[in-house]
C-alpha cells in the first residue's frame, strides 16, 4: 500500500472494479429532523447554549416532549464534541 503524502497512514487500494484511484469523499448524512435548522456558525458555543438553541427549535417544530428529552439525554452523555456529534445526526446546522 502507498501513503498518502499528507498523512502517515496508508492508502487503501481502490475497491474491486473501480477504476478511480483518487481519495473516497465522505458519505453525507441526513438528521432525523432536516427541516429543522439551528444557525451555530460564529454563534456562542457555549454547550448550554447550543442546547438551549437546538431544544428551543425542537420545541417549535412540534417535536414531541418525549423525544425532546431523548434528545436531550443523548446529547449530555458525554464531551463536548459528542453534543456536536448529537446535535448533527438530529437536526440542519449551519
Amino acid at each position: 500500500m502507498e501513503t498518502h503524502p499528507h498523512q502517515k497512514c496508508p492508502r487503501l487500494p481502490p475497491y474491486e472494479g473501480e477504476e478511480n484511484t483518487e481519495p473516497h469523499k465522505e458519505a453525507t448524512m441526513v438528521p432525523k429532523y432536516p427541516d429543522i435548522t439551528v444557525p451555530l456558525t460564529e454563534q456562542d458555543g457555549n454547550a448550554y447554549n447550543i442546547l438551549g438553541k437546538v431544544l428551543k427549535a425542537l420545541r417549535q417544530a412540534g417535536v414531541s416532549q418525549a423525544e425532546r428529552d431523548a434528545f436531550k439525554q443523548e446529547a449530555t452523555a458525554g464531551d463536548y464534541d459528542h453534543l456536536l456529534q448529537v446535535v448533527m445526526q438530529w437536526i440542519d446546522v449551519t
